[in-house]
């Protein structure tokens, strides 16, 4: 069973503490890095939401919602933004990031920041892995580039 938890000061640091795959590390940042973005993102008064994967108490990785009224490839105005999301290394192959990206949708179709139906992520255009999960969950190419990343949508 997959569960997303707050990230508090009882898991920060084993969320810090998880990795992916060495070839991995090119398309995502590190943990760490991320809960500094987010830290950032909420002292300005952007929306930032993080999570703790968890699989039967195991802590198996860390996904970053964000929610953003600006022009991002297609979408030009207010939407929700899957900023990061990780399974580690130790829990890659089991299920894990389609059972949790499924809690990630139903989450964000609560619209907990604003009435948009728009959800946008980025991708590094080798990630096929990435790629491929994204597109079973309904995000389209856009033939669309942030910062060398393609961007996909999944409209709501």
């Amino acid at each position: 069973m997959i569960e997303l938890r707050k990230i508090t000061e009882d898991n920060v640091k084993a969320c810090m503490n998880l990795s992916v795959e060495e070839e991995q590390k090119a398309f995502v940042a590190s943990n760490t890095n991320s809960l500094i973005d987010a830290y950032v993102a909420l002292n300005n008064d952007e929306p930032a939401k993080t999570y703790a994967i968890y699989a039967n108490d195991s802590m198996v990785g860390f996904a970053m919602i964000g929610y953003f009224n600006e022009k991002y490839g297609p979408v030009d105005g207010e939407f929700y933004y899957l900023w990061r999301f990780m399974i580690d290394k130790a829990h890659q192959g089991k299920g894990y990031g389609k059972m949790a990206m499924e809690k990630i949708v139903e989450e964000v179709k609560e619209k907990p920041f604003g009435n948009s139906n728009y959800f946008v992520t980025s991708i590094e255009p080798s990630n096929i892995g990435a790629r491929k999960l994204y597109n079973s969950f309904g995000f389209k190419e856009t033939g669309m580039f942030e910062e060398k990343e393609e961007v996909l949508v999944f409209e709501m």
